[in-house]
């Protein structure tokens, strides 16, 4: 008896500590699954009205960690720390890994509870979530890893799902069992199940070990008394192993109880969970949209003020070369004023040398003169001058003579037109016509700027001959003209000048034309 009382007793001890091995496995895992991965779509759509997809799955620690992925193939991770440990509206600086690859991106704290990353399109990081054992984050000094149990054929699903979007087919959800189970620690837990909820088969082995050992280890007795021992200790083992299926009856009913209240829980925290995720990347995507609206307003704002700024430019650039031109024509006109001021003053300087030549010339001539054909001379100009009274050209008063020349000449104004008369000295190659155009030419040599000229033929007016000429000279400074007659008396040849601006051409010619009709009345 003391025999199967010790090998009895060792088993249960057996099973008691396999049963505790299994709880310290389990404890230890903090961060691994509790069930498989929850692969589907989620029923809410953003403004856009962009669809996702989704794989989920809770954790021993209560944390929940959700892999989404829109139609385009952009990805984002959500975490639910299930503890207020955030600030709402803050970004995080967060590093990622999966195996070797490493990403650094910004988190935002949808809830105090919930945070999001965006992730885009990011093969090779999610390739690597395929192949690695774990996942891992961390802010700052704060590390959490989860496992990545059954991850390549979740993401194979999710794939499928928004595979499924972008076809416009239906997707029912899928769960995605965990196949890492020897990572789990789930062993001793089945070990542990095992036993509890198969008493009978186990109690049979027992008794079976405990015959073999009795028959054993019993010394040889007379037939009756082992009968005897051998009732009474089945006795004992009978009642014991219906305490045992009792007690095992009663673990079976605690566990499924268990189990149907975790299920429970975990649907009901689901369904909570799920609402509360939908409604904060509900709000997630409201703030998004907004915010997308107001960069896309910012930039119509400053391609509208980049336009106008372009503009603006354009025309201080025109302006800016008008004023340049300006500037330029500015300099080149003093530049060419100043050369004509320094032609005028060698012109001015010339004219005053030649006038004095010619002064000196004139007293030469006249000299020569006076000694050999002076009075009729005289008579000439004398002549001139009864013409010019006749012609009421100018008052007899206001007609002066001018000695500085050899025969003379009379200068006159009158309405603020300057009017002479001299005899041209004849030169003996020359005739009428030609010395009237000498007279012209000379003229034209003293214009420093433009010069036109229109002379006529020549016609009788009485016993004369007349020759009449037009002229002006426009220089910009001193724009002249000139009413000019020729007159041819018994072989001395005359010219009367009437000088004034343009303006006052037409004057110059009606006092030009009233000479000639005094001309005419000179027999």
């Amino acid at each position: 008896m003391i025999v199967f009382r010790r090998y009895f007793s060792s088993s249960c001890v057996v099973v008691a500590v396999l049963c505790g091995f299994a709880q310290m496995v389990s404890a230890a895992e903090i961060n691994a699954p509790v069930a498989g991965w929850t692969v589907g779509r989620i029923s809410a759509k953003s403004e856009d009205g962009i669809s996702y997809c989704s794989m989920k799955n809770f954790y021993k620690n209560g944390q929940m960690l959700v892999f989404a992925r829109d139609g385009g193939g952009a990805n984002s991770i959500g975490l639910d720390f299930r503890k207020d440990s955030l600030e709402v509206g803050r970004q995080y600086g967060v590093t990622i890994r999966a195996g070797a690859v490493t990403r650094n991106v910004t988190a935002l704290a949808a809830t105090r509870q919930v945070m999001i990353m965006q992730m885009g399109v990011d093969k090779a990081f999610y390739s690597a979530l395929g192949r690695k054992k774990s996942f891992s984050f961390s802010i700052g000094s704060n590390k959490h890893i989860f496992s990545l149990d059954a991850s390549a054929k979740a993401l194979k699903v999710l794939n499928d799902c928004t595979d499924s979007l972008q076809s416009g087919s239906k997707f029912a959800q899928v769960i995605v069992p965990l196949g890492n189970v020897k990572d789990s620690g789930s062993k001793a837990d089945k070990l542990a199940v095992k036993t509890a909820t198969s008493p009978v088969p186990r109690v049979h082995k027992i008794v079976s070990r405990i015959k073999e050992a009795s028959i054993k280890s019993i010394p040889s007795l007379p037939a009756l008394a082992v009968n005897e021992s051998l009732k009474e200790d089945i006795e004992k083992l009978r009642i014991e192993n219906r305490k045992l299926v009792i007690e095992n009856q009663k673990i079976q009913g605690k566990l499924l109880e268990k189990e149907n209240t975790t299920a429970r829980v975990r649907d009901k925290s689901d369904a909570i969970r799920q609402e509360s995720l939908k409604a904060e990347m509900d709000q997630l995507k409201a703030e998004n949209s907004q915010l997308v609206q107001e960069i896309r307003a910012g930039q119509e704002d400053l391609r509208a003020e980049t336009l106008r700024l372009d503009v603006e430019n354009e025309k201080l650039a025109r302006e800016n070369a008008i004023q340049d031109e300006i500037k330029a024509e500015t300099l080149r006109m003093k530049i060419e004023n100043d050369r004509l001021a320094r032609e005028k003053i060698i012109q001015n300087e010339i004219s005053v040398e030649m006038l004095r030549i010619k002064a000196e010339e004139n007293e030469r001539l006249a000299e020569q003169m006076h000694s050999v054909d002076v009075p009729e001379k005289i008579k000439i100009v004398s002549n001139l001058k009864t013409l010019l009274v006749k012609a009421n050209v100018a008052p007899d008063e206001a007609i002066k003579i001018d000695h500085s020349f050899s025969a003379g000449i009379y200068r006159w104004k009158t309405d603020d037109i300057f009017g002479s008369a001299q005899e041209l000295p004849w030169v003996s190659r020359m005739n009428f016509s030609e010395m009237a155009k000498e007279y012209v030419t000379q003229a034209a040599s003293k214009c420093k700027g433009a010069f036109a000229e229109k002379t006529g033929e020549i016609r009788k007016a009485g016993r004369m001959d007349v020759l009449e000429s037009e002229i002006a000279c426009l220089d910009g400074q001193n724009d002249v003209a000139a009413a000019i007659l020729f007159v041819m008396d018994r072989g001395r040849l005359s010219v009367i000048t009437q000088e004034g601006t343009v303006d006052q051409m037409t004057a110059a010619l009606l006092k030009r034309d009233s000479v000639v009709s005094a001309a005419s009345d000179i027999d």
